[in-house]
């Protein structure tokens, strides 16, 4: 009797750790449903950019969408009906001579309208006017490889240059300012704020998101991490996963063979959601944390606030939403949401519509 006793002991803690992981892996909807404002999307319009996994950054009413695979840059505009028009495209010529790249990988835009492209394999930055003629380059000369992709390299009001680097000797700085209008390097910051400033989390911070907003960058690293670098000097770190936790959410860490092409995919034995970013509004003006939720076809986002707190909570549910189709989130306002369909190309704009 007492065999079969320690049996169904044996077999309710089996029971009872099924059921936790199986609610862990589900976000609390009640909680969800209280909190987030509920939005719809009404389909626009469309432009195909005919690029397969593009760079993309936002400028005033300007988005830029740099393909560094097939080495062209193009700049689209919003009109005021919410309408797109296709400024300009041209193809970078390959080289190491001026206006040439061997590895174009970051995009942004200063306050100039100037585009800056930088280049990792070359340890550059090339400068485009408005019209994407090319204006000038500049070598950084400095210790380290600079981190690729979205969110990677910003502007500020100054027109200084924030770019994610890696340096393995010395992973206790891993961002730096650079101006590229005197050709120098402002200052160096990042690892020494946070908990484990080793190797493999210096290259994680790398693949993560950044982005300037008033004299503050807001920055999401793939610990999980979340920090806010004031212009005081002051860093903020954010609890994230704190925060999250009345939704039933939790990121994860993915593990390096996990990141592919800017999408951060499941990783065998980890509980949680790998697929969130940072995103800002088209002008800049607010900075959101995006959690890419696909089993059940929505966006979830979150407006952080200058310290760091979640001021509001949207949560975008609809059928088109999915892994297959939808793998970025790049521009986001006020009125509308820009998606990029990976099966066709195409960026497609949607007109916001919020519940009551």
């Amino acid at each position: 009797m007492k065999r079969y006793s320690c049996y169904a002991k044996r077999c309710l803690g089996y029971l009872l750790i099924l059921l936790f992981f199986g609610c862990a892996a589900h976000f609390d909807e009640s909680a969800i449903d209280k909190d987030f404002k509920a939005v719809k999307l009404e389909f626009l319009n469309e432009v195909d950019i005919h690029m397969q996994n593009p760079i993309f950054y936002s400028q005033g009413d300007c988005i830029y969408s740099l393909d560094s695979k097939g080495f062209s840059l193009s700049k689209f505009q919003v009109t005021d009906s919410l309408d797109w028009e296709v400024a300009k495209s041209i193809q970078l010529p390959e080289g190491k001579g001026p206006g040439e790249f061997i590895s174009p990988g970051s995009i942004c835009a200063d306050q100039l309208n100037r585009v800056i492209v930088v280049d990792n394999n070359l340890s550059r930055v090339t400068l485009f006017d408005k019209d994407l003629n090319f204006d000038d380059t500049f070598y950084i000369n400095y210790e380290g490889t600079i981190g690729t992709g979205d969110g990677m390299v910003d502007c500020t009001e100054d027109n200084n240059l924030i770019l994610s680097y890696v340096h393995y000797a010395k992973p206790d700085k891993d961002m730096l300012v650079y101006d590229y209008d005197n050709g120098e390097i402002v200052k160096k910051m990042g690892r020494d704020v946070l908990v484990d400033p080793d190797k493999l989390a210096s290259y994680l911070s790398v693949v993560g998101n950044f982005y300037y907003v008033d004299g503050n960058i807001f920055r999401m690293t793939f610990e999980p991490g979340l920090y806010i670098y004031k212009s005081s000097g002051k860093v903020i770190p954010i609890e994230i996963n704190h925060h999250l936790k009345r939704y039933n959410i939790r990121l994860v860490k993915p593990g390096i063979s996990a990141v592919k092409d800017n999408v951060v995919k499941s990783v065998k034995g980890q509980k949680g959601v790998q697929e969130y970013a940072l995103i800002r509004y088209l002008n800049g003006e607010g900075v959101f944390l995006v959690i890419a939720d696909y089993d059940d076809h929505r966006f979830l986002f979150f407006k952080l606030d200058k310290k760091g707190n979640f001021s509001e909570k949207y949560v975008i549910r609809n059928e088109l939403i999915s892994e297959e189709q939808y793998s970025k989130v790049f521009w986001y306002d006020e009125s509308a949401i820009a998606l990029y369909d990976r099966n066709s190309t195409k960026i497609k704009l949607y007109r916001l519509i919020f519940g009551d």
